[in-house]
């Protein structure tokens, strides 16, 4: 009865163990370069590009072929990405002042490419050519987007210097030492400029700063002799020496401008309200007006 028994134990232990073989067999159990490749088609399916990644990384270490194509796909469509990052954040007629984000952006494409393109190459030297070609047709066109996309930076970024140089040039010239300089009627930004500079007082509390900063802006001009166009407010003489003397508007201030070699006939075919453009020295001459020019001559 024992050995009957034991024999029928041995029988049963045997099947299952042959069952499991068989169940084993008929599941397939892959190889484990399959097994990582489809879980990594499994985590592309739901988006989950880096953890596919590391599963086809993984496969394509143990030789599988199409791994490594899934790899250089994976590359390639990163490529397209950063190249539509670029192009539809930016207005390449309208490159801003820092262009080191889509310089970054670039340089990443290029190295997404290359990447894609040692994957194409292990996977040739593998022996599988299955659907090689589409893979490198597109990688070419991708190729092609950057570089084309790289020539629309450059000329973006010399359109942008050439702009930069035009209001590097535009600020130079509005300015009043460049006005002063060359002997031309003050722009609107340079008087204003001027008038900053006359009229500036320092308020910090602190005295001895205060001073030496309303005397470094107050000098800037002092004694400077300047061009600027105004209408007549008034045309008057001085009380002492009979010099002719008018107060003209100018944008954001009034000028006392003292004209001592005017005689008093030419003077009187000045009218109140008319426009005249004339040449002085601003001094610090104590007037009611914003800021005094002697020595002056229409233009």
């Amino acid at each position: 009865m024992k050995e009957s028994t034991m024999y029928n134990m041995c029988k049963v232990v045997r099947w299952v163990s042959l069952l499991m073989v068989a169940i084993f067999v008929v599941k397939g159990c892959r190889p484990t370069d399959v097994s990582l490749l489809e879980e990594g088609k499994n985590f592309e399916k739901k988006g989950k590009y880096i953890e596919a990644e590391e599963e086809y990384s993984a496969s394509a270490a143990l030789g599988n072929a199409e791994a490594m194509r899934k790899l250089g796909d994976l590359n390639k469509m990163r490529v397209y990405n950063s190249i539509s990052q670029i192009t539809s954040s930016l207005s390449l007629e309208n490159l801003p002042d820092d262009s080191s984000w889509y310089d970054m952006r670039l340089s990443k494409a290029k190295v997404e490419a290359t990447r894609a393109k040692h994957f194409y190459d292990k996977m040739q030297k593998a022996g599988c050519t299955s659907q090689i070609q589409s893979s490198l047709t597109q990688l070419a066109k991708c190729e092609a987007e950057i570089a084309g996309t790289e020539s629309r930076i450059g000329a973006a970024k010399a359109k942008a210097e050439e702009e930069a140089e035009r209001r590097a040039e535009e600020a130079r010239r509005n300015s009043p030492e460049y006005c002063i300089d060359n002997n031309i009627e003050l722009s609107p930004a340079a008087l204003k400029e001027v008038v900053r500079a006359i009229t500036f007082s320092s308020r910090t509390g602190n005295k001895i700063y205060d001073r030496e900063e309303n005397i470094r802006n107050h000098n800037r001009f002092m004694n400077k002799t300047i061009i600027v166009r105004g209408s007549i407010r008034e045309v008057g003489t001085t009380f002492f020496t009979g010099e002719v003397k008018l107060i003209v508007d100018v944008p954001e201030a009034t000028i006392s401008a003292l004209f001592e070699g005017m005689s008093q006939e030419e003077a009187m075919e000045l009218k109140v309200g008319e426009s005249i453009t004339f040449e002085g020295q601003i001094t610090n001459r104590a007037v009611l007006s914003t800021f005094a020019m002697d020595q002056c001559r229409l233009k």
